[in-house]
């Protein structure tokens, strides 16, 4: 959250070889890396959380959003459909299946992805939000 990404790489690292198995320490070190455009790495690091995790909601999404920056749209959507089977109020998976979708296209299902991120997030996330607001506007298909 400070933006020293050097160090939390290296203190996600000492608390992986500490505990190899701990999930949320693998799942954080893809967001790190991710962060420094290291997607790769960041992929794996998602994957091992997800070998120790395989429900590690974080890692799934995560995951998906490399695979759509890596131009894999078949696979992110296939992974969020995943994950929003499990659990369809995940505000983080609806965000981003939707902009999968978008991608793909698929603008009715698009619409109703960010719908549904609207009535899961809670406020949680107030820039995304408005956001995701003015994009429902131009898609002309928001909630009321």
């Amino acid at each position: 959250a400070m933006g020293r990404l050097a160090d939390a790489e290296t203190h996600y690292r000492r608390a992986i070889a500490l505990n190899p198995r701990y999930a949320a320490a693998w799942s954080n070190l893809g967001v790190v890396l991710d962060a420094l455009g290291r997607k790769a790495e960041a992929a794996a690091a998602y994957r091992e959380a997800l070998r120790q995790d395989p429900q590690n909601a974080g890692a799934r999404v995560n995951l998906a959003q490399v695979y759509e920056s890596n131009g894999d749209a078949a696979q992110a959507r296939k992974l969020l459909e995943e994950v929003l089977q499990d659990d369809p109020t995940l505000p983080e998976a609806h965000y981003t299946l939707a902009r999968v979708l978008e991608g793909q296209g698929h603008l009715d299902e698009a619409r109703v992805h960010y719908n549904a991120f609207l009535t899961n997030s809670n406020g949680q996330f107030p820039k995304l939000e408005a956001a995701v607001r003015r994009r429902l506007a131009a898609l002309k298909g928001g909630i009321p």
